[in-house]
């Protein structure tokens, strides 16, 4: 990030092959160094002042003649350093998307690195110094063309060079407040990752905010080292600090991004309205205020945003994901394989889109074309878990098991390293490729003949579901596989629930816990987890057995009878056992289907049709998880599922357990493609 008025860090005023790369940073650091005489005698630079300016003169009038010698050398480049970039150039962003206006606005420089020679240092900073186009420019212009020099070498990547030139001058001038701050400049830009770095950068920074505490480029500056090392609130305090001092809409637009990595959406949204209040063209700041609404279950909001950003920039593919993927969560698959095609057709090898839209594919039931896409997605990226799991999810569906078991094993394999934080994908591939095995082990053993409750340890079943914890936001369900809980908020309360049994009248199960917390700026997080133990388990099969026992009981006098009652009777049995089986461990989205599936199977089989449709906004299984009995579920249940006589027409029906007896002629009568028979039944 550059400060207000300079426009060095952006700038890469040429590239090159690394061999001139080398050479032109050898020939800079001899001229700056003195030839290796410095290195040699370590207190030249303390007695002696190489001023590198003279040497670059001298070294300019050498070159001239050498060009003059051969007749030729590059026509200079048309304008300065300083105005090759539009002002936007000289911001870093906090961002994770490419900003496509820091672009050239000049054709490119004709020379490689190694012919950022003298004449092109010279000239630049000449220009900049005359202009004074850098922080903190002091009244002595030698100084200036001084400070220029090192600054054009910070903006040409040769950050080494930069720091031993500003630190020549700081041994002559201590507090020279613009050598303070470009020697934090470049210490930052040498790369944080070694926290020496950091530490520097940050040192020098401080130094020049105690110098000069009224300047908001050096809050903002040093808030851009401070956020990487994931001091957050650090960072805010100083962009807030700026923001005090002279506010914009880039100061907002960065602000609200660190607020959107905490989590803090709402305030999040907040300064990215700021931001494109004071800059409507802003298509960046637009696709996170959209983020902002998804994150708070606000998808139309959202998806107003995404257009809005594509409107701004027509080839913002981050933006086309992120409508995509929003579609998706709004149930429109057309609009979202629209939006995530747009992505792809701007960048065919965009990972993120790729898995994605494999991910929709896979839940839609459009197998073949998930898999296509979690292997594009390998090829670019061999080491992705979450499409290598899905690779081996998608080929045991379709009952390739053999290509199944050996992704999910490359997962397995891909072991996190020391202090790394395994990630969901890794946790759970170990139970489904036992689970896959199984399945295997099984595919023409008529279905009557096994039962993996039985089969299958308590232990296992039991850690299984302790992967499947849930974690709800901000009152907006967003359904998780893995087990993390609680880690940013510690203030709040407990509750956990119980589930009454209809087996033995008094006695209640765990149900799930609701934990309600907030932090310092007021957000309040409410999430629900059910941790589940093989004693629970078995307490719950127990309660599940018997109501199944009674419904054969019941539904054989169905038969028998015409009577209101007996169909009443069957219908709580059935919705009754379902409810003990939402509360026994949380489900995903595609396990909660079926579950629900089984109701309108199981009211089917009485002689009962459902005509009605799920509430909008409600959850089955949510709903059977916070009422307080089964009885009270049954009575929500049967308020809008608008139960009707069956037609006699479908007892004409073949039988699905005598036409599908084994697991192999499910997988495959699931895996043929039916939509020519129903486009022509259309």
């Amino acid at each position: 990030m550059a400060p207000a008025g300079c426009c060095c860090s952006c700038c890469c005023c040429c590239g090159g092959a690394v061999a001139a790369a080398d050479a032109a940073r050898r020939v800079l650091v001899l001229l700056l160094l003195g030839v290796l005489s410095v290195g040699q005698l370590p207190g030249a630079l303390a007695t002696e002042h190489y001023s590198p300016l003279s040497l670059l003169k001298q070294e300019l009038q050498h070159r001239q003649q050498q060009e003059a010698q051969a007749g030729g050398g590059c026509s200079p480049q048309s304008g300065d350093w300083g105005e090759q970039y539009s002002v936007e150039c000289g911001e870093s962003s906090f961002l994770n998307f490419h900003d496509s206006d820091c672009e050239p606005k000049g054709p490119p420089p004709c020379d490689s690195l190694l012919s950022l020679n003298t004449e092109k240092i010279l000239s630049q900073a000449k220009s900049i110094a005359e202009q004074k186009k850098f922080p903190f420019a002091t009244d002595n212009d030698s100084t200036n063309e001084e400070l220029a020099i090192a600054y054009v070498l910070i903006g040409s990547g040769l950050y080494d060079e930069a720091i031993r030139h500003f630190s020549t001058m700081l041994q002559e001038e201590p507090d020279l407040v613009s050598a303070i701050y470009g020697r934090g400049i470049a210490y930052g830009k040498k790369g944080l990752h070694d926290i020496k770095n950091a530490e520097l950068a940050l040192f020098e920074l401080s130094r020049v905010i105690t110098l000069e505490p009224d300047r908001p480029e050096v809050f903002e500056q040093r808030a851009e080292i401070l956020s990487p090392l994931g001091r957050i609130n650090e960072a805010v305090n100083d962009l807030t600090k700026a923001i005090q001092l002279q506010p914009s809409a880039r100061l907002y637009r960065h602000r609200g991004t660190l607020y959107f990595i905490s989590e803090d959406y709402a305030t999040a949204h907040e300064d990215f309205q700021q931001s494109l209040e004071l800059n409507k063209n802003q298509p960046i700041a637009m696709l996170y205020k959209g983020l902002t609404f998804f994150h708070r279950g606000l998808l139309k909001e959202a998806i107003e945003s995404f257009k809005e950003a594509l409107k701004q920039k027509v080839d913002f593919i981050d933006a086309y994901k992120s409508l995509g993927q929003a579609y998706r969560e709004l149930g429109n698959f057309e609009a979202a394989t629209e939006s995530f095609q747009k992505a792809l057709l701007l960048n065919q090898n965009h990972v993120q889109t790729l898995q994605l839209r494999g991910m929709m594919l896979y839940h839609h039931g459009s197998l073949q074309e998930a898999l296509k896409n979690f292997k594009r997605c390998l090829q670019l990226e061999p080491y992705n878990e979450v499409c290598q799991y899905m690779k081996g999810l998608s080929h045991v569906a379709m009952g390739q098991f053999y290509e199944g078991i050996k992704a999910q094993t490359k997962v397995m394999l891909n072991d996190p390293l020391p202090g790394q934080k395994a990630s969901p994908e890794y946790l759970k591939v170990k139970y489904l490729r036992e689970y896959s095995r199984y399945l295997h082990a099984h595919l023409d053993t008529p279905l009557a003949e096994y039962n993996i409750d039985v089969d299958l340890p308590g232990s296992f079943k039991d850690h299984w579901a302790k992967m499947l914890a849930v974690k709800m936001t901000f009152f907006f369900f967003t359904w998780t596989r893995g087990s993390q809980f609680n880690t940013k908020t510690k203030d709040g309360f407990t509750v956990n629930t119980k589930v009454p049994s209809l087996k033995d009248q008094g006695k209640e199960y765990d149900g799930f816990t609701i934990t309600i917390t907030g932090d310092k700026v007021g957000n309040i997080l409410f999430s629900v987890e059910t941790q589940t133990t093989e004693e629970r388990t078995q307490l719950y099969h127990a309660e599940i057995d018997a109501l199944y026992k009674d419904l054969t009981a019941k539904g054989k006098v169905l038969i028998l009878s015409s009577e209101f009652g007996e169909a009443d009777a069957v219908c709580n049995l059935i919705l009754s056992l379902v409810y003990y089986f939402y509360n026994l461990m949380p489900l995903s989205r595609g396990s909660s289907v079926i579950a629900y599936s089984v109701i309108v199977g199981a009211l089917m089989a009485s002689g009962k049709e459902v005509a009605g449709k799920i509430p909008k906004g409600k959850l089955v299984d949510f709903e059977a998880m916070t009422a307080p009995g089964s009885e009270a579920f049954s009575k929500i249940a049967k308020s809008w599922m608008n139960l009707k006589s069956i037609s006699p027409s479908y007892k004409s029906l073949p039988s699905v357990s005598e036409t599908f007896p084994t697991l192999r002629s499910m997988i495959e009568v699931l895996n043929t493609d039916s939509s020519p028979r129903c486009l022509k039944k259309l």
